[in-house]
């Protein structure tokens, strides 16, 4: 395999990756508190603040 070829698998992975926080933004607040915790930082805040940069964060990594 060479060097471009290996350099496009890199590539797509990286974008199927990025893709995945799309769903983020449509996911309900409580989920995103379950996995919060579950990765062990704690409870996630309930602030109005939060909940816009958690989605529009997520938005930005998907690329839309």
């Amino acid at each position: 395999m060479n060097k471009e070829r290996m350099l496009v698998l890199l590539l797509r992975f990286n974008a199927a990756m990025l893709l995945l926080a799309l769903g983020a933004v449509v996911m309900p607040f409580a989920w995103m508190d379950v996995i919060h915790r579950s990765a062990g930082m704690g409870p996630l805040s309930d602030s109005t603040i939060v909940h816009y940069l958690t989605r529009s964060a997520s938005l930005l990594y998907s690329g839309y």
